[in-house]
């Protein structure tokens, strides 16, 4: 659903199709929050985060 696309001046940015509309979303890992998000959807907003949070547990979880 979220596709990181690259970092630029400390941002990572994703791209994301929802409910048929292309969505880009600019997220500073450091604060750990959407500076911006084009347009504005507050339901994917909530997705992302969660995105996020989980691609933040994987890292943490250790090899089997």
């Amino acid at each position: 659903m979220f596709r990181y696309m690259e970092s630029r001046h400390g941002f990572d940015m994703y791209v994301s199709s929802y409910n048929g509309e292309l969505y880009t979303i600019q997220y500073n890992p450091e604060l750990e929050r959407i500076e911006q998000m084009r347009p504005i959807n507050y339901t994917l907003s909530h997705l992302f985060h969660s995105f996020i949070e989980e691609k933040n547990n994987e890292k943490k979880r250790p090899f089997p």
